[in-house]
């Protein structure tokens, strides 16, 4: 029984914990309402990309429909695009772009915080987790707040929640359960997570029966729910937990019906894609070890996760920690017969376990650029050809705060000083809010209010949302062009997805999956540049997702910049006879051509002005 001295600090855990994560969100969306669209957001992968896909899938009137074509990259199949039922696309069909972005963000930490709870709350004794519930919040609190890929911040948000059902179904499986398990992709992403989610819970079947089977065990299953029943399996299924193993093809079934237009292609369509051309890098096994060294310190990108600076020193301390204490009470521990826990009764099976899977993805990351083991792999795997399953670092932001958590969760440390297992998470909070990273939309935007508050009123050099998209100035153009749904573009100096969030058709655009015939048609409008910048030609022949108007000079323009930094040359390498055969009307471009002439381009409008973030040139073909 829980002492009255332990239940009061238990309840006043719990409301500190539950007014953090109140206070959190509202100060948040507050700070979102009043800077509105001034808020600054990353561009790289995000408004360039997922954002204006919505969007023109919802002013296209496409969302819903199948084998519609979309006004985007000389108009595509509507099932190259994201699935309508999946997180976040439905709040961009219900709401405008900017407000639905916000509220992706604010649901990202909201689910994760009671996916967190609910992971808790099934782990441990109701006892104990009523002493630590308050800094269980905060420790979700602190997961939800990573500034990961924007786009699927929910997935990151909801690991714990399939963790959590997952659990539950091997204890005591139950039909809400599965049900909940089949909607699960809804917060999802097949490529990116569910894959690799599928492997790892058919290796843990796998274990769990050899466990089982090892210790004499009997997991679960579905007659336990009989009442009286004594009904026991035989043989050599005795240990395999049945209820579990159902679970893997009611996941894989969710996600095939929630992502059914990528399983329709994958599956059904013959179109050769981008993928069969795509060059990965040749790297050493030296330089892969390097790597995988480098993204278990630093992650990447996507998953940049600020765990180098405050939770990864402390993880390690403590499975350090945890297995020297084991080693020094072992004996103490059989003849309690107390199992194998480590500090504070936290698994010390699962501290390791969650260790193996951080250096395992890790490798796979830095092992997946040598060409022999890729190469090894898709021979086994013919069907996954092209498939990036160095993906598995997706899941390791989840992993570390699994760990985080062990230690916040852990009575045992610090004795009586329980008040710095609440400070450890608001520590972690602090590290990655304000750490200067790609996807920390809030610091990057709180340090654009405090330079417009120093400087008049004038915005720094890189876009806000407002003035990325520039909604109002490709409005008018819009008017004065007469323009028409369905008349084509390109943008030179600009993100193509400024184009097609203003609702005009584009042939360029950015997609990581598309047909190899279209990059082909579009490498000729661009051969003249690329054959001019090495650089340039290997990135779109390796790769290809963005198919842009490059320059012929410069290898780089970054073009989230009002300055436009990397510009010295004005003029636009292109054959334009193959830019017309994409039925190209109209050229948008930030920089005014100084060869448009010889190109057979006139210049249409000069939208220019102070008040624009930067200025907008037309050009169509002369008659």
């Amino acid at each position: 029984m829980m002492r009255q001295e332990e239940v009061s600090r238990g309840r006043v855990s719990y409301v500190f914990g539950v007014c953090c994560v109140l206070l959190f969100l509202c100060a948040t969306a507050l700070f979102y309402a009043i800077e509105g669209e001034k808020a600054q957001i990353a561009v790289h992968d995000n408004l360039d990309l997922f954002v204006p896909q919505y969007k023109i899938l919802k002013e296209s009137g496409t969302f819903f429909t199948s084998h519609a074509t979309v006004p985007f990259l000389g108009g595509i199949d509507r099932d190259y695009l994201p699935s309508e039922y999946q997180m976040p696309a439905p709040l961009y069909l219900l709401f405008p772009a900017y407000t639905a972005y916000v509220l992706s963000y604010l649901l990202k930490v909201l689910i994760a915080v009671l996916s967190g709870y609910f992971l808790a709350k099934e782990c441990f004794c109701s006892e104990k987790f009523l002493r630590i519930r308050g800094r269980v919040l905060l420790c979700a609190l602190g997961y939800g707040v990573l500034n990961l890929f924007p786009n699927f911040g929910i997935a990151f948000a909801s690991l714990p929640f399939l963790l959590y059902l997952l659990l539950r179904i091997y204890r005591r499986p139950s039909v809400r359960d599965y049900i909940l398990l089949f909607c699960y992709p809804t917060v999802s992403y097949f490529s990116y997570f569910g894959f690799f989610l599928l492997t790892y819970l058919f290796v843990a079947i796998l274990v769990l029966w050899v466990r089982s089977a090892l210790r004499g065990e009997r997991p679960a299953s579905f007659s336990d729910r009989r009442r009286g029943s004594e009904q026991k399996k035989k043989g050599i299924f005795a240990s395999l937990s049945l209820p579990l193993l159902l679970a893997l093809p009611v996941l894989a079934c969710g996600y095939v019906c929630v992502e059914y237009r990528l399983f329709r292609l994958m599956l059904f369509s013959h179109t050769v894609s981008i993928r069969s051309t795509m060059q990965e890098a040749a790297l050493t096994l030296p330089a892969c070890w390097r790597e995988a060294v480098d993204v278990f310190r630093n992650g990447m990108m996507h998953v940049d996760d600020r765990h180098l600076f405050f939770v990864m020193p402390l993880c390690l301390c403590y499975l350090l920690y945890v297995n020297l204490d084991n080693l020094r009470s072992l004996r103490k521990r059989r003849k309690a017969k107390r199992g194998n826990h480590g500090a504070g009764g936290v698994s010390l099976p699962f501290v390791n376990l969650c260790f193996f899977l951080l250096i395992l993805n890790s490798l796979i990351y830095g092992l997946y650029d040598n060409a022999p083991v890729r190469n090894g792999f898709f021979a086994l795997f013919p069907p996954l050809q092209g498939f990036q399953f160095n993906r598995t670092i997706f899941l390791n932001p989840f992993l570390w705060y699994l760990l985080f958590g062990c230690i916040v969760c852990d009575d045992r440390l610090w004795g009586k000083k329980r008040w710095i297992l609440h400070l450890l998470p608001l520590l972690a909070m602090a590290s990655v809010l304000l750490g200067n990273t790609g996807y920390n939309d809030l610091y990057h935007s709180a340090y654009s209010a405090y330079y417009r508050l120093r400087h008049e009123g004038r915005s720094p050099d890189e876009m806000s949302f407002g003035e990325f998209y520039s909604a109002p100035v490709f409005d008018k153009i819009k008017k004065e062009l007469s323009y028409q749904p369905g008349e084509y573009a390109a943008a030179y100096g600009m993100y193509p997805a400024v184009l097609e969030y203003n609702g005009i058709a584009t042939v360029d655009g950015y997609l990581g999956y598309y047909p190899q015939a279209y990059k082909e048609k579009f490498r000729r409008v661009i051969a003249p540049a690329l054959d001019r910048v090495e650089s340039s030609r290997q990135y779109f022949d390796g790769w290809g997702a963005r198919c842009y108007l490059v320059s012929g000079t410069d290898s780089v323009l970054q073009m989230n910049r009002k300055s436009l930094p990397g510009l010295t040359d004005r003029n636009l390498y292109i054959d334009p006879k193959a830019l017309r055969t994409l039925h190209c009307k109209y050229l948008f471009s930030r920089i005014p051509l100084a060869n448009a002439q010889e190109l057979g381009l006139t210049l249409l409008i000069a939208q220019e002005g102070r008040e624009q973030a930067y200025p907008v040139y037309v050009y169509g073909w002369k008659l």
